[in-house]
């Protein structure tokens, strides 16, 4: 699969991290509303023409309508695509901007913006306000959900693409004379979170009148997200056939179900991974489809420091790829997104959530504020107060820094050759797939009849592979499992060897993408190894994985991984310990693992992005 162009895609970055390569990040490189790249020398971005208004437009009152709309794929396929659209009240001769909003995988729009509580996740909250405050808003159905027709296709430029295209032309037809224009264009903007993040993206690339996005907790490359290194991400997969089969109600596309079949083997085809390797802002930044490149499209980045799915580096990326382009970017990483059950504890989120509010610098900021501020900002011209920050990097409740760069790699750590053995035990790992529960259901059979198979089938054929008899199957019950804490079962299930890096000699803040150089050797093929950092803060005996995230090291053949590990967010005091955590086995990828036990040696460094106290509030 794209192994190149995600390697590739990191040699960028890390161009824009050096000294001369220049990615427009100081705000020197600002883009105006007319789509051109103007340099005015202030540091700050240009300010948007003003707005045209129709005089002639009579008076509207606030409202809401249902619709439906046509799209025609690729394929020559003609599909109803529904929708709800919002009308803000509006004098004689006045005009608003629009806001197109979409949901997340297995959900459907927005129906009534009034039901959107103060405590909604902050996309759907932001959406709500800026409503509240004049915006025409329209939030649809994407393809296979809600009662959108089509089959599911992942945010397919040629599918889901041209399905956002026509959601604008008919909210465009539609609100006519009371829609903002500037410079002959209308004027238009998009909130999501999770694949309502997707959708913008891809609609960017393809429909050039889209001014600006706010994606939240989404893909820059879907071969990355789902199998980083060819190691699919079984937990989160089997949770996608869950919400993806209840949503879309089985008009999932079949490949999808060919690839969710295979993750429960531990691998996904080329050919199934070549089917979504387009299906994100990767496909208009490494030239999948030269023929739009990059979207002229000024971006404000949401995403999630423990968000296992769709984790910091894919915002990282979408991020440089934008400024390249001379577009204004602004990052803001939070500490919530995709949060795993039983393995992940992060403030009691679980599934897709945003942080409410956040700390970047000496402020507190509510997240939709900052959203729909920026939306302000691009759209009516009206500045935002304070200016939201290029980057901010959130580790808790009172600490988040702000950059002017994207910290990646940084202070040089070598460590020890280490020799460990991969693989679990297979009962152990069954038992754990076992305990998993959604709501108080079981995940894996459920997952597994959705497939066409069973537990038993799933087990049948892993003892096959190897038998290797645990005592620790009969302690891992479900309803022990139920009660562990995410850190104990963790422990138990997916033990580490740590390796020693350094020790905090003074405050400081670990915050931005590690870069690895590492060498896995072994005598036998394709050995899989995951790697992390962790943390033991001074005075504990526990030493924590870092955001709860981890990197496979498999499907080199020569075993060198010169790349980035997943980024990090966290404070540091005098006396904390840091540390390389190895593992042969990790629960998050609980079906990738080597069936047969391998001894793998591993040495080389780590280069960390370690930032001064003088930067923390």
């Amino acid at each position: 699969m794209g192994k190149k162009a995600f390697m590739a895609g990191w040699a960028l970055v890390l161009c824009f991290a050096m000294a001369g390569c220049g990615d427009g990040s100081d705000g020197s490189v600002d883009v105006a509303s007319s789509g051109e790249a103007v340099d005015d020398g202030g540091g700050e971005p240009a300010t948007p023409a003003a707005l045209f208004c129709d005089e002639n437009a009579p008076a509207l009152e606030a409202g809401r309508v249902d619709a439906v709309t046509q799209s025609t794929d690729i394929d020559g396929t003609t599909i109803d695509v529904a929708m709800t659209l919002y009308t803000p009240a509006l004098d004689k001769g006045e005009c608003a901007p629009l806001i197109v909003h979409s949901h997340g995988f297995g959900g459907s729009r927005i129906t009534d913006l009034d039901d959107v509580a103060d405590d909604a996740n902050a996309s759907d909250l932001a959406t709500r306000q800026a409503w509240e405050s004049g915006y025409f808003v329209v939030s649809f159905d994407q393809r296979g959900f809600g009662e959108t027709g089509g089959r599911v296709m992942v945010e397919n430029p040629d599918f889901e693409g041209r399905d956002t295209t026509a959601v604008i032309d008919y909210a465009i037809e539609r609100i006519g004379g009371h829609l903002a224009y500037r410079r002959g264009d209308p004027v238009l903007g998009a909130l999501g979170l999770s694949y309502g993040g997707g959708y913008q993206l891809v609609g960017a690339g393809v429909d050039p009148r889209i001014d600006a996005i706010v994606p939240a907790a989404t893909w820059h490359d879907l071969t990355y997200s789902l199998a980083p290194n060819d190691a699919p991400k079984t937990v989160w997969l089997d949770l996608l056939v869950l919400l993806g089969v209840t949503g879309a109600e089985g008009a999932l596309d079949p490949f999808l179900y060919e690839g969710f079949l295979q993750a429960q083997f531990g691998e996904i085809s080329d050919d199934i991974l070549a089917e979504v390797e387009g299906n994100g802002l990767n496909a208009f930044c490494d030239g999948l489809r030269p023929s739009e490149g990059v979207p002229r499209v000024d971006a404000f980045f949401v995403q999630g420091v423990n968000d296992t799915l769709f984790n910091m580096n894919e915002a990282v990326r979408n991020a440089q790829c934008l400024r390249a382009a001379g577009n204004d970017v602004r990052l803001l990483i939070q500490r919530t997104g995709h949060i795993l059950p039983l393995f992940q504890a992060v403030q009691g989120a679980f599934g897709f959530d945003l942080d409410p509010r956040v700390v970047c610098g000496n402020a507190t900021y509510a997240t939709s504020e900052r959203m729909l501020s920026f939306l302000n900002e691009k759209l009516r011209g009206i500045e935002a107060k304070p200016p939201i920050d290029a980057n901010c990097f959130v580790q808790d409740d009172t600490h988040g820094v702000v950059t002017d760069d994207i910290p990646i790699g940084g202070q040089r750590y070598t460590i020890p050759s280490t020799t460990l053995s991969t693989g679990p035990v297979v009962e152990t790992v069954v038992n754990v797939l076992q305990g998993l529960q959604i709501n108080g259901s079981p995940l894996l059979p459920t997952v597994l009849e959705s497939l066409g198979m069973t537990v038993t089938n799933l087990l049948d054929t892993l003892e096959a592979l190897v038998t290797n008899p645990s005592e620790l199957d009969s302690v891992l019950t479900n309803e022990v499992l139920q009660l562990l804490p995410p850190e104990l079962l963790n422990e138990l299930t997916a033990p580490s060897r740590e390796l020693f890096l350094f020790t905090a000699e003074r405050p400081m803040t670990l915050a931005g993408i590690p870069m690895a150089d590492l060498t896995v050797e072994s005598a036998a093929d394709a050995p899989i190894v995951f790697v992390g950092l962790g943390l033991k803060r001074q005075g504990e005996t526990r030493i924590d994985l870092i955001n709860t995230q981890i990197t496979p090291l498999s499907g080199h053949a020569d075993g060198v991984y010169q790349q980035p590990l997943v980024g990090v967010s966290t404070r540091l005091d005098p006396g904390d310990e840091v540390y390389l955590m190895v593992y042969g086995f990790h629960n998050q990828y609980y079906l990738s693992f080597n069936r047969l036990p391998r001894v793998v040696t591993l040495s080389g460094s780590v280069d960390l992005p370690l930032l001064p106290d003088s930067i923390r509030p």
